[in-house]
């Protein structure tokens, strides 16, 4: 009986851990990122950590849901490396992080854009983004 509702348990905890219903924190979480929030002024700005990289949560949520391609995803997948005049530096706990912001809202850190795809630093960032080469 014991472990009947402890396996209940489990599936029951399970169950709502997946079914989180901001799609932004979700598809972060199921893919193995961290959700961040960072508070500026008159907003909040969700981010994807995965790994040492920062990613737009909005942006992530179109990638693998709506299969869209923001500007900061399609740049990074297809090797650019430059970020737009417009970047902010935000703060986080423990520190701050420089994101590039693109026309489209999209955002990625300075960082990794500026290493590119093919720096090991970046290697969580690729599996998160199912890039193979």
């Amino acid at each position: 009986m014991k472990l009947l509702i402890a396996s209940f348990s489990i599936l029951l905890v399970s169950f709502f851990a997946s079914a989180h219903p901001n799609p932004q924190y979700r598809v972060c979480t199921e893919r193995g990122g961290e959700f961040v929030v960072v508070h500026v002024p008159f907003d909040q700005i969700g981010l994807c950590k995965i790994g040492a990289s920062y990613v737009g949560s909005i942006d992530s949520m179109n990638y693998f849901y709506e299969n869209k391609l923001d500007l900061s995803i399609a740049n990074y997948k297809s090797g650019v490396v430059s970020c737009p005049e417009y970047f902010q530096t935000l703060s986080l706990e423990g520190g701050s992080v420089e994101l590039c912001r693109y026309e489209d809202g999209s955002m990625m850190d300075y960082v990794s854009v500026m290493s590119s795809k093919h720096s090991p630093s970046n290697s969580a960032l690729n599996v998160f983004l199912e890039l193979t080469e």
